[in-house]
């Protein structure tokens, strides 16, 4: 999102349904601008927030066709963002020079 840090927040599963929430009715109101600018500038400012709660984000595309009978076929495909891998601690083989431990840079951090 953007080029400087920012700070990012732990939430409690609750609110973090809540504000899942409420950001999906933020993405309807962006989906619906007529005007791109609008649009682009509105679903940055979305993007931040997800970003910043670590909320994860995906794109939901459609695809209309229309078969010659008059039925209608529509596709929803939906694109998550990649997510990092999730690490696991293992004990053990600390000999092994493969095996580089990991320490926290900021211990601030979740």
């Amino acid at each position: 999102m953007s080029d400087q840090e920012h700070p990012t927040y732990v939430i409690d599963d609750d609110t973090q349904e809540l504000l899942e929430s409420c950001m999906n009715l933020a993405q309807y109101i962006v989906d619906i601008q007529q005007d791109d600018e609008t649009a682009v500038s509105m679903q940055y400012e979305l993007e931040e927030l997800a970003e910043r709660f670590n909320i994860q984000r995906g794109r939901v595309t459609t695809t209309q066709t229309t078969r010659e009978d008059g039925s209608v076929d529509l596709n929803i495909k939906i694109e998550r963002e990649a997510q990092p891998p999730k690490l696991t601690v293992i004990e053990g083989n600390k000999e092994d020079p493969k095996i580089v431990p990991l320490k926290p840079t900021d211990p601030l951090k979740p």
